[in-house]
């Protein structure tokens, strides 16, 4: 290759990277982060629990709603059920830490393949102090925690930095409290416990537990129960026309305080597998797993220490 050659391709060169060097300047001045695409960036401003007083998230098929009922943001409902609270908050966390990054689309034809189109996207809405701020959220990004977002009325496709969109398309159960009963342990005194046929009792002597009859138990199936009554996990709640519902009661536990007082109860179908699960005081039916019913509410042999009684 001549020099005369090699310099006219390094001239070339030169040209394609100040060429590229700017599209890339102008890319970033226009399209990327919150300075330059102001409204949508303003959509997550000063968005907390304590400022917003409903929160909606709408898509194809489905809608969900957060309300606020307290003045500070720590109570919510969801589609007027109760929610849990740390799924909650992780969500305003989210928000918070979601960031408007570059502008990836202007083309109206790429909004239905990013999952951004009218039909396709999911709507997030919030009513902050009586002004109502809208979010149009499609597919993932083509980055980790990345998601394609556009504002209503707009061609615009930006990509929002965070785990936005695995917090918007969450389902309603996934937002509700599945915790059926919280039980202050350390003040349990008395365990009854029904389980088919079977029933039998648990007492506290001092930190030991014995049964009613004063045979010695297996340390690991009672401290299974406290663990399981002090935070009894739901693995989702029965929809209705679920058969499980119609199974009649299986098994029952309840814990009773020093001086006889209820501090918690809990009704179990009857079933081998996942069962229903009840409450005094609580409408909803919960879907417990059979895993959880064997530490819940065990046989009456699972308890007993065999060691000790032989």
């Amino acid at each position: 290759m001549s020099e005369k050659t090699l310099k006219r391709l390094l001239g070339a060169l030169v040209v394609l990277l100040v060429l590229y060097g700017g599209v890339w300047l102008v890319s970033r001045w226009s399209g990327g982060g919150p300075a330059a695409a102001p409204a949508l960036a303003d959509v997550f401003d000063g968005v907390a629990p304590s400022v917003v007083t409903e929160v909606t998230m709408k898509g194809p098929t489905d809608s969900v709603t957060l309300a606020r009922t307290d003045t500070t943001g720590l109570q919510w409902t969801v589609n007027g059920l109760a929610t849990d609270s740390g799924t909650v908050a992780r969500f305003f966390s989210t928000l918070k830490d979601t960031k408007i990054g570059d502008l990836v689309s202007t083309n109206p034809a790429n909004q239905a393949a990013m999952g951004i189109s009218a039909d396709s996207a999911w709507t997030l809405s919030f009513d902050v102090a009586g002004a109502k701020r809208t979010l149009l959220v499609g597919h993932s990004g083509p980055r980790y925690s990345t998601t394609y977002v556009r504002l209503p009325g707009t061609d615009q496709v930006y990509l929002a930095e965070g785990e936005l969109r695995s917090n918007v398309t969450r389902s309603l159960d996934d937002w509700r409290n599945k915790r059926i009963v919280a039980v202050d342990t350390a003040a349990v005194h008395r365990l009854e416990i029904q389980r088919d046929s079977e029933a039998y009792t648990l007492v506290r002597a001092d930190s030991s537990w014995t049964l009613a009859g004063g045979e010695p138990t297996n340390k690991t199936s009672v401290k299974d129960i406290l663990t399981e009554l002090s935070g009894l996990q739901a693995a989702g709640f029965l929809a209705r026309g679920d058969t499980l519902a119609e199974t009649p009661e299986g098994a029952r536990i309840l814990a009773l305080s020093a001086s006889g007082d209820t501090l918690g109860q809990v009704a179990i179908g009857s079933g081998e597998a996942d069962r229903w699960a009840r409450t005094p005081g609580d409408s909803v039916t919960y879907r417990l797993a059979g895993w959880r019913v064997d530490r819940v509410v065990p046989k009456r042999e699972s308890v007993v220490d065999v060691k000790k009684g032989s």
